[in-house]
């Protein structure tokens, strides 16, 4: 039962998170693109179910790579950090821009900036309803299920993963409004940034740092997430009409 409550404190707390942040960062209502949030809940069981899982199969496979990952070659960790986590998520993630009017949304630079944290805190939210799923069928009929206060660092890293989602994006989507070459060179930063993030991950299950250095490590990726978009929104809020930012409405310029 304790990764069922932990697993909903992610749901609840994830979602008025990101309706919060979209607002108060850009200081602009979000409520209209609120939708893209929920659109994007199933996208991480899209990416690990039907492409991460069976091309990391068919990759073990043509290589001969066994299936537990400390035993992998140090390539094959790089290969699958970049290309089956890195480009399939956010992949997966940016085929929100194929819905009606999103494209539209993430040609403003504060549309890009909200739709980064909904979709990434989307994407995030339904990431931790499906790693608790896995554990909940994978949990020994005898063992029981941890208490939720057992699961504390479940529940961070979890919210960690929101942050660090929205960040990628970002990275991706602020580019779009420049052409699709700028765009695709922003996605490629993004992918890289994530199989970087995700690598003392690997370093981790390959004994070779320890649960204080990835404890660091992970906390420093956070703290950097959260400035990226903290930084992000100032710089747009800066750049915006000095009547957009008062909410004042002009009804017309003279020039001398």
């Amino acid at each position: 039962m304790g990764i069922v409550l932990a697993a909903t404190v992610v749901v609840v707390i994830g979602i008025a998170l990101a309706q919060l942040l979209a607002r108060s960062l850009s200081g602009r209502d979000s409520s209209a693109l609120f939708v893209y949030l929920f659109v994007a809940l199933p996208l991480s069981a899209v990416a690990n179910l039907f492409f991460k899982g069976p091309l990391l199969r068919v990759s073990q496979r043509v290589f001969h790579i066994p299936s537990e990952s400390s035993h992998w070659p140090w390539w094959f960790t790089v290969l699958a950090l970049v290309v089956v986590v890195g480009a399939v998520e956010e992949i997966t993630k940016c085929s929100v821009l194929l819905l009606p009017n999103a494209r539209a949304i993430v040609l403003d630079p504060i549309g890009a900036g909200q739709m980064a944290i909904l979709v990434g805190f989307g994407f995030g939210v339904g990431e931790a309803c499906f790693i608790g799923w896995r554990f909940w069928t994978h949990l020994h009929p005898g063992a029981g299920s941890p208490h939720v206060w057992e699961l504390t660092g479940f529940i961070s890293e979890r919210f960690l993963a929101m942050f660090l989602h929205s960040a990628f994006l970002l990275v991706a989507f602020s580019q779009l409004r420049h052409g699709l070459r700028r765009f695709s060179f922003g996605f490629t930063i993004a992918t890289l940034l994530h199989a970087l993030a995700d690598s003392p991950i690997s370093l981790f299950q390959a004994k070779i740092i320890g649960p204080a250095v990835i404890t660091c490590l992970l906390t420093a990726e956070g703290v950097l997430s959260i400035w990226m978009i903290c930084k992000y929104f100032e710089w747009t809020r800066g750049r915006r009409p000095l009547a957009e930012q008062s909410g004042a409405e002009v009804l017309f310029a003279r020039s001398r």
